[in-house]
């Protein structure tokens, strides 16, 4: 079991491709990313207050891209943000 930083319900789950970063999205516009490597949560970022309904990996440009039900998509790195 994981522990994540939502406080809201995880409405879906995408690992980068190499497996190393793993990113949640909720149905409160949050988007947390972990490093399995390091064993932390290396971004947390409240995209939207309309939620996140899906996520995916872009392997060209090392971003997550997160769907909201607002319509439009966002970049969220996986680099360290705190």
């Amino acid at each position: 079991m994981l522990v994540t930083p939502h406080t809201h319900s995880v409405k879906c789950v995408c690992s980068s491709d190499d497996g190393r970063f793993v990113a949640t999205g909720s149905y409160n516009g949050r988007v947390t990313i972990y490093d399995r490597r390091e064993s932390r949560w290396c971004a947390d970022e409240r995209l939207t207050i309309a939620g996140v309904s899906s996520l995916a990996y872009d392997l060209n440009a090392g971003l997550f891209l997160a769907s909201s039900y607002d319509g439009r998509v966002y970049q969220v790195a996986a680099q360290a943000t705190r």
